[in-house]
């Protein structure tokens, strides 16, 4: 008798949450986290009682949303975000500013000016002939598409729009836009910038090369990775 009572009162609770699942849960979810759902589910179904006891509120108003993990990244909530930036792009005018952090990533570097018609024409270049299907290069050609020649005041660029130091790279190679080197507080066309390669520890067996754009005045203003390298030891 004690066991139906129990399996009973365990469905009525496998429901509840089921419409609780259905109610807050969306496809990006289902997409990341599916195992992730079904465990929690199937752990608060079975020790409903415990938890009764102990997590009351986690069966009155189940949770399945994200949690940190080690990553400590909500794919789900990036994707997301994504999809909604690609069906309804925010406003663009005519330049866009790129800012550049420094090592630390919190004090800012450098503020890059580019054309957002440039910007465009670079994504879609570096989309079909460099590197095809990087992440950010659809969205970046689609947001400056949109853009409104008529409004000078310069936009930021989203934070959704990653890999956006390969459109700059290129864009400066090209010789298009300014940066206002904010150590020295000077505009410069990027003409003047100076690229220099910097590798890794001879010691170490693996590691990045990158290219490093500084101003006349010597300051770093942006700093990318281009190659990692793997290299057999001697020891080896």
């Amino acid at each position: 008798m004690v066991l139906y009572v129990y399996i009973a009162v365990a469905l009525f609770f496998a429901a509840w949450m089921g419409w609780h699942m259905h109610r807050t849960l969306d496809r990006f979810d289902w997409a990341y986290r599916r195992s992730e759902i079904w465990v929690s589910f199937g752990l608060k179904t079975i020790f409903w009682l415990p938890m009764m006891l102990f997590k009351l509120s986690e069966l009155i108003t189940p949770e399945f949303g994200y949690r940190p993990s080690m990553l400590n990244i909500d794919f789900a909530e990036i994707t997301r975000q994504r999809v909604k930036f690609m069906e309804n792009p925010p406003p663009c005018s005519s330049t866009v500013t790129y800012r550049t952090f420094g090592n630390d990533s919190k004090s800012a570097s450098a503020i890059f000016y580019f054309r957002s018609a440039s910007v465009e024409a670079m994504a879609k270049e570096i989309n079909q002939n460099h590197y095809k299907g990087l992440l950010g290069m659809n969205g970046a050609a689609l947001w400056t598409s949109l853009r409104n020649e008529s409004v000078t005041e310069p936009t930021g660029v989203p934070e959704l729009l990653v890999n956006f130091d390969h459109i700059a790279d290129g864009l400066i190679e090209a010789g298009h836009g300014q940066v206002r080197c904010l150590a020295c507080e000077k505009i410069y066309s990027v003409s003047e910038l100076e690229r220099e390669s910097i590798g890794f520890p001879s010691s170490a067996r693996s590691g990045w090369i990158y290219a490093n754009y500084i101003c006349p005045a010597r300051h770093s203003l942006l700093l990318r990775e281009v190659m990692h390298i793997m290299r057999r030891m001697l020891d080896d």
